[in-house]
Formats: C-alpha cells, structure tokens, sequence
C-alpha cells in the first residue's frame, strides 16, 4: 500500500518511513535500510529511529548508535536499552552458528552496560562456557588452547559460580 501512494506521489515522506519500517520487519533489511537512508533527516526523528533498527540487524549497532544519538533522537536511557537489545539479538544468532567470539563480544558489551541484567549474565556465561568446552574438545592438544579454555571457563565460573557443568569442564582443562 505505501508503494502504491509513493507511486502516486514520490514525496510522500511518510510513506517512505513507513515503506522502510516494513521491509525491515518484513526481514527485507537492505532494501528498507535503503529506503529510510533518503529520509533520515525528516523533523519527527522517525526514519532515523527505524534507520538504526535496520543498522542493528544488518549488524552495524555503533551506526545504528550514532543514529539514535544525534540531536532530536531517543534518550541516552531508552538508546542504552536498544543498543543492548540489539546486541542481544546479535549475540544470539552468532551463538546458533557457534560463533562464541562474536556471541561473548556483543554479551560482554550488553553485561557492561547492564551490570544488574540476569540474562545478560546467564548469557554470558553459558557463551563462555560453550567456548571453553569446545577450546577443550578441539584444542586438548595445544597448550594455546588449553591456556584460553581455562580462561574461558574460569570467567564463566566468575559469573555462574553453581554451575556443576562448568566446574566440571574447568577441572578437565586441569588436568
């Protein structure tokens, strides 16, 4: 429907934000990140909100950022938030690949900004727990890799000190 009131009338601002929203949430990112980049500045701060959105997914949280910061955005509280739950979302697709570098770095900058957060810590811990299991698993013969599972998995029991599966990897990279 907004395609077709842009083609009617191709400066029709909020049609575009709204064109560029939906494709975002719609999983079209690129294209609605595209759409949103010609509007950014329209006064109400909309498609530079919804710009960052699109930022976020396609991965770009320190752009997406800097969008909801500039002048007329959204309040250090609120942006704090969204960059965090960004991160979340970042982390979380990255561990369902088992990109446990990539899932601990968005976690860490989550569990900095949120100390209090439960989940953040949780997440962080079974990240490092996971990376430290497999440092074990494939790396049990080099001392490089023995040195950082011990890392990994002594941080987890820093952060999850009850967790009996990580006690138990931490005392196999012991031995």
């Amino acid at each position: 429907a907004y395609a077709d009131g842009l083609a009617a009338r191709p400066d029709w601002t909020p049609a575009k934000v709204r064109l560029g929203a939906a494709g975002i949430a719609a999983g079209l990112v690129a294209d609605g990140v595209e759409v949103l980049a010609a509007v950014r500045t329209e006064p109400s701060g909309s498609a530079r909100f919804h710009l960052g959105l699109g930022y976020a997914r396609l991965g770009h949280v320190d752009r997406a950022d800097e969008l909801w910061a500039a002048p007329g955005g959204i309040d250090d509280a609120i942006r704090a938030h969204n960059v965090a739950t960004a991160r979340d979302l970042l982390a979380r697709a990255a561990l369902s690949v088992s990109n446990h570098a990539v899932a601990r770095e968005h976690w860490q900058a989550c569990r900095d900004a949120f100390p209090e957060h439960e989940g953040y810590r949780v997440a962080l811990a079974e990240t490092l727990f996971r990376e430290g299991a497999e440092l074990l698993r494939l790396g049990r013969d080099r001392q490089s890799a023995l040195t950082s599972a011990r890392d990994r998995l002594g941080a987890a029991v820093a952060l999850v000190p009850g967790d009996r599966r990580v006690r138990v990897q931490l005392a196999m990279a012991a031995l």
